[in-house]
């Protein structure tokens, strides 16, 4: 159909089995230096927690966030999260104090972390919201993703621990309703 109303629920559903499609075939296929896995769980989750943010804000579960991925099959060896006090004036030993979220905080500041990525590498005080790290054969094995929520007053940090055969980007979205 040329003109089909937009669905939330059947973008989600769509995306989600591009990813499976993605890993169920391309990396059947495909040498190990052209996947692109990375990118794509990255546009997906994107697009996802935008769907998310207008749709179902408020709905998500408020389970502790680490509890809730854990009873979910990933643990700190696929997802490691932090969450501090955002607080400029406030003594480093109290602003550095780990805070615990719920699961609807931890999406909420993956999202604001991806919607508000800009390249500031020419700014003065640089701080990506998005960051990665590479091996040495070049794949991605590490991406932060930093968010405030709460009104800026918490920084929310989810770092995404990739390998050939582990992508937690992949399982966090199929826990996004």
């Amino acid at each position: 159909m040329l003109h089909e109303e937009f669905s939330y629920e059947l973008f989600r559903e769509r995306t989600k089995k591009l990813l499976e499609q993605y890993n169920n075939i391309i990396k059947q296929t495909t040498p190990l230096e052209d996947w692109y896995d990375v990118t794509l769980s990255v546009n997906c989750l994107y697009g996802l927690l935008m769907v998310v943010s207008e749709k179902y804000r408020g709905h998500l579960p408020e389970d502790d966030a680490v509890e809730y991925l854990r009873s979910n099959g990933i643990d700190e060896n696929k997802i490691k999260i932090s969450a501090v006090l955002n607080c400029h004036g406030c003594d480093k030993a109290f602003a550095s104090r780990p805070i615990t979220i719920t699961f609807q905080d931890l999406i909420t500041g993956i999202r604001n972390g991806l919607a508000h990525w800009e390249d500031n590498r020419n700014k003065k005080d640089y701080k990506d919201n998005v960051s990665y790290k590479k091996s040495d054969d070049g794949h991605v094995t590490e991406i932060v993703i930093k968010g405030k929520i709460h009104n800026f007053k918490v920084l929310v940090t989810a770092t995404f621990l990739m390998g050939p055969d582990n992508n937690p980007i992949f399982d966090l979205v199929q826990l996004i309703p």
